[in-house]
This record gives structure tokens, C-alpha cells and sequence, in this order.
């Protein structure tokens, strides 16, 4: 055999011993440091590399891996958007018990987004995360115990739900509270905590919070004050 030949076969033989060498150290790491080098990935926009690696962390049950490559499949970064992807991904986040995944799928069931609609397995989600202290799931459940959907209507519920949002400086939830406060469902009708709970919402920008104080007492905030999106109760 000639020289050159041996050569090249010695350094064909070097790349696969190495490549297995590699594969067997990443068959070795834990689905943190995985979920790690997927972070790592995303932040520097590659997100065809995280998404490989948060999926091997979630195949070792990472549930923040799993909520992560959720919502790659949601919004489609790295992979094909997929809606029934990501609400499998998310429900098995959700399952692990990660907030943020129950609130999601909860939303996507509210919505009917890669699932059925359906506001009881929605509201069965939501509450899990506002269990958990998740703020906007908090104040969706109260919207939700507002309107009766998915559970009976009980305006005291939903007042207490959205003021344990609001308490934790939510400005849709601070608006909502206003809203309750001032219409007296719930709770006793309170003119003056209604407007305190629309000014905290204004100074963050609330657009329907600025126009309720502006009605109620137009010379509190100055002008002009950011746009915000209103919705909820």
C-alpha cells in the first residue's frame, strides 16, 4: 500500500474515531448543560442549532426546553411552524409543571389555536399557572370568571384574581380592577379605588386607563402618556 494511501486512510479512520468521540460526549450531558448550548445557540440566532439541541433536552424531559422548543414550533424559529407541535411541546412543559407552558396552552385551548377550542380545558390550564403566581394567567382566569367562561360567572372570583395580578404591578389587570372598582361588580363600589387602580395602569402606558382617568379626574396625569393596547374585562 503507498504512502499516500495509508495516510489518508490513518486520517479518514482519525475523523470517525473523533466524530464518535463527540457524539459520545453529548450522549453524556445532562439536559441542562444540553439546554445550555441551546440557549447559546438562540442567542446568537442560530436557531436551526437550538432548536436541535433545547429537542434533545426536552427528549430528557427539560420542561424549560420543552416550553422553549414550544414556541420555536409556535412562532416558527428554526423549524416549520407548527401550532399542533407546539401545543404538544407545551403540554409537556405544562405537565412538568412550568407556568408560563400552562398559561400558553391554556390560551392556545382559549383560543382554539392547534387545539379544539374548549374554555374548560383552557381554564384548566390557566388556573395551574395562576396557582403558580403567573400574572397574566392570573388575570385571565379573573377575565374568565368575569364573563363565565369555562367556569360560572362569579364576579367576587374574578375580582380576586385580577387584584392578585394587579398587585403585582400587571397594568391590563390594574385597568380591569378599576373597571370592577368602579362598577361595583364583586366588589363594593369605590370610586376612589378605581381611580387609584386606573392611574397606576395610566402611568404605564394604558391607553383605556388614560381615558378613564382623564374622565374622572383629567388634571392627575400630564400629557402625553404612551399608547397601550387595551382589552380584557
Amino acid at each position: 500500500m503507498k504512502e499516500g494511501t495509508i495516510m489518508k486512510t490513518i486520517l479518514a479512520t482519525t475523523r470517525v474515531l473523533l466524530l464518535l468521540w463527540s457524539l459520545s460526549l453529548c450522549s453524556c450531558l445532562s439536559h441542562e448543560a444540553l439546554r445550555s448550548k441551546g440557549d447559546i445557540a438562540y442567542k446568537a440566532n442560530d436557531y436551526v442549532v437550538a432548536a436541535k439541541w433545547y429537542r434533545r433536552a426536552a427528549d430528557q424531559g427539560d420542561a424549560k426546553a420543552q416550553s422553549i422548543l414550544g414556541a420555536m414550533y409556535y412562532h416558527g424559529l428554526g423549524v416549520k411552524k407548527d401550532y399542533v407541535v407546539a401545543a404538544k411541546w407545551y403540554r409537556r412543559a405544562a405537565e412538568h409543571g412550568d407556568a408560563k407552558a400552562q398559561n400558553t396552552l391554556g390560551a392556545m385551548y382559549y383560543h382554539g389555536v392547534g387545539v379544539k377550542k374548549d374554555y374548560k380545558e383552557a381554564e384548566k390550564w390557566i388556573r395551574k399557572a395562576a396557582e403558580h403566581g403567573d400574572v397574566k394567567a392570573q388575570n385571565t382566569l379573573g377575565s374568565m370568571y368575569y364573563h363565565g367562561l369555562g367556569v360560572k360567572k362569579d364576579y367576587k372570583e374574578a375580582a380576586r384574581w385580577v387584584r392578585k395580578a394587579a398587585d403585582q404591578g400587571d397594568a391590563q389587570a390594574q385597568y380591569n380592577l378599576g373597571t370592577i372598582c368602579e362598577t361595583g361588580r364583586g366588589v363594593k363600589q369605590d370610586l376612589e379605588e378605581a381611580l387609584a387602580w386606573y392611574i397606576k395602569a395610566a402611568k404605564q402606558g394604558h391607553k383605556g386607563a388614560i381615558k378613564r382617568v382623564n374622565r374622572l379626574a383629567p388634571t392627575t396625569l400630564p400629557e402625553p402618556i404612551p399608547d397601550y393596547d387595551p382589552g380584557g374585562c
